[in-house]
């Protein structure tokens, strides 16, 4: 009997979300049941940050309070590394009358559970019309992109999906680009003149 009941146990439990993008919904579908702020924290890595107007990682625990009103987001591209271990989602959020793009950076760990590590909300230069059916792109495993990787951005470790940032006229940005077997090729950008609604529950300045 009790070996039964452990079965059971274990059959109610979910399995990891297979994509980024499945991880990307499932924190959506939370924040709008258990609270934003818990949806956060539960699908967070440990070393996660969410940018500011200065695109400075800033800590989960600076974090304070929940959004005036709920925020709806869903993604409409995903961009992965050629060992799937990594990906750069991007989309739409909705917020009362409020609305903008967000991106947010998953890493699968070792259990399998995908863990967001970075999270932007304002304006993309390259974004997708909401209504837009989904795109998911994946890395080439062509070529050499380690040889090629240059620059103090981010990377997967296989170097086939990178995010830098560099100043501009109106403040920095936030480059993803893609791996393609030759050469690296911007799939999104994300402008720091235009401002985070989560913001306002960061309590650093």
């Amino acid at each position: 009997m009790l070996l039964l009941a452990l079965l059971a146990l274990v059959q109610d439990v979910p399995p990891p979300p297979e994509t980024a993008v499945d991880a990307e919904r499932a924190m959506a579908a939370a924040a709008l049941t258990e609270g934003h702020w818990s949806a956060l924290m539960r699908f967070a890595a440990d070393d996660a940050g969410v940018f500011t107007d200065r695109l400075r990682p800033a800590s989960l625990q600076r974090l304070r309070g929940e959004p005036d009103q709920p925020i709806h987001w869903w993604p409409t591209a995903s961009y992965v590394s050629c060992d799937g271990g990594y990906a750069i989602n991007t989309g739409t959020w909705l917020s009362g009358t409020m609305k903008g793009d967000f991106l947010t950076l998953w890493r699968r760990e070792p259990d399998g559970e995908w863990r967001w590590t970075l999270d932007f909300v304002g304006s993309l230069t390259r974004s997708r019309d909401p209504g837009a059916r989904l795109l998911v792109e994946t890395a080439s495993c062509a070529g050499d992109a380690a040889t090629a990787f240059r620059g103090s951005g981010g990377s997967s470790p296989d170097r086939t999906l990178r995010w830098d940032r560099q100043p501009t006229q109106i403040g920095e940005e936030l480059t993803v680009s893609l791996w393609d077997g030759e050469r690296y090729r911007v799939v999104a950008n994300a402008n720091t003149r235009h401002f985070d609604v989560r913001r306002r529950h960061d309590s650093a300045e």
